[in-house]
């Protein structure tokens, strides 16, 4: 691939001019790559954007300079390239910034041009560089536009950076990941902490209701030691059955909160938030259930594991629960 015949055009020279008298930056945008040369009536630095009307546009993405030339590169695409394609003139385009006059700033003439190849399949995509002399380098700063491909250089440091970031027991990801699992570890004490406090208190709640119990049932007696012996025994024995039922431990508690019509007299321990339970139920705690006499009603005794009381009524009869109030 040679490109010996290259030249900023007249319309660039004047744009360059412009830039000093201005002092507005040129943006170099467009690669133009056209299958034809150059007309007989034109000489290279006469060509302007109307001559390559008909060229295949590629986005420049990146452009240098030294004292004496720049250089522009662009990634070129076969895309729907349905014939191969010989780049005979390479056209470069810009404007000045903040201007959308966009003008033919230099061209190039291959004497071994690069072709593009139909498409086969897959795009394939080609970065090729054209080198340009000019004057007034020193008076202008060349740019790009800040909307186009990345280079093969700037996609190896990029890689580079991302490398440094990921790889190492100092990269940002690694120390991520050792503070992500200090902070694991502590809100699993705090976890651990909890729970066991919740179930501390709900030991506690369990013999407080089982001393409860034993003196209800001391109590029971003595209330019916007057009692004759037989009415006394009857007396004693059902106050104990019903005693029983109220404080029996029946276990870990399942199902909605606010539906317990099937329910033993009894206390259960909750170890979570179930369905139904009332707002500001802090999962943990125990819930007490009791018969009326008349079997007509029930009553239900929420305590939480921050000492809260919840107390419900359901009719029996009419299969309604009155709904948590907090006591």
């Amino acid at each position: 691939m040679k490109y010996e015949n290259k030249s900023m055009t007249s319309d660039g020279e004047k744009l360059l001019a412009q830039s000093v008298a201005n002092k507005q930056a040129p943006v170099i945008d467009k690669m133009l790559v056209l299958n034809t040369g150059i007309p007989l009536e034109k000489t290279i630095d006469s060509l302007t954007l109307n001559d390559f009307s008909n060229a295949i546009s590629f986005d420049v993405n990146n452009v240098s300079q030294n004292d004496n030339s720049f250089t522009a590169s662009a990634v070129i695409s076969n895309n729907e390239i349905n014939q191969d394609y010989t780049a005979k003139l390479i056209g470069i385009t810009g404007f000045l910034n903040g201007s959308d006059d966009r003008k033919l700033f230099s061209v190039a003439q291959g004497s071994d041009p690069f072709v593009i190849e139909k498409q086969d399949g897959t795009p394939v995509t080609l970065v090729p560089s054209i080198t340009t002399g000019f004057s007034n380098s020193e008076n202008v700063q060349l740019t790009v536009k800040n909307d186009v491909y990345v280079t093969h250089d700037e996609i190896e440091t990029l890689k580079a950076d991302i490398a440094h970031n990921i790889s190492g027991p100092d990269s940002t990801v690694s120390k991520n990941i050792a503070q992500s699992k200090t902070d694991a570890n502590n809100y699993t004490d705090s976890v651990k902490d909890g729970l066991q406090k919740n179930i501390d208190t709900t030991n506690q709640r369990i013999d407080k209701a089982q001393d409860q119990l034993g003196a209800d049932i001391r109590d029971a007696e003595q209330q019916f030691n007057s009692y004759a012996d037989s009415a006394k025994d009857l007396a004693i024995s059902t106050i104990q059955s019903q005693l029983n039922n109220m404080y029996q431990d029946r276990g870990s508690w399942y199902g909605p909160l606010n539906d317990w019509g099937d329910k033993k007299d009894g206390y259960y321990t909750v170890h979570a938030v179930h369905d139904g339970a009332p707002d500001g139920f802090t999962g943990w705690g125990v819930i007490d259930i009791k018969s009326g006499d008349d079997g007509a009603d029930k009553y239900g005794s929420l305590h939480d594991s921050n000492n809260h009381i919840f107390i419900n009524h359901l009719f029996v009869r009419a299969s309604y629960f009155s709904g948590w109030q907090a006591n």
